[in-house]
């Protein structure tokens, strides 16, 4: 499903970040490596509005960032955030629209 806002809404990016255990088989919520995650969003246009900001902490292994859409920026926006755990990266991607 295609998450769509209106100009001036504030979005709320939220994610959980989890570790596996091999000798447990199990997932659990972990913080990962200091100063991450990071988001990166874009405005319609490809103009980089937030560029690598450190999201907010909730809770361990959950984290959010709250953005402001501007009033002028119509269509569909993209982002990412980059998580490092123990050195290794990912990087999750997310899109939505905006309309009047």
């Amino acid at each position: 499903m295609i998450k769509q806002f209106q100009t001036g809404d504030t979005i709320l990016v939220v994610i959980t970040h989890q570790t596996y255990s091999f000798s447990t088989d199990t997932w659990a919520d972990a913080d990962p490596d200091a100063n991450f995650p990071k988001i990166t969003i874009n405005k319609p246009d490809g103009t980089v509005v937030v560029n690598s900001v450190t999201m907010d902490t909730i809770a361990t292994g959950k984290f959010q960032y709250p953005y402001e859409i501007s009033l002028s920026d119509l269509g569909w926006w993209t982002g990412f955030i980059i998580v490092e755990n123990n050195g290794y990266t990912d990087k999750e991607y997310f899109g939505f629209t905006v309309k009047v």
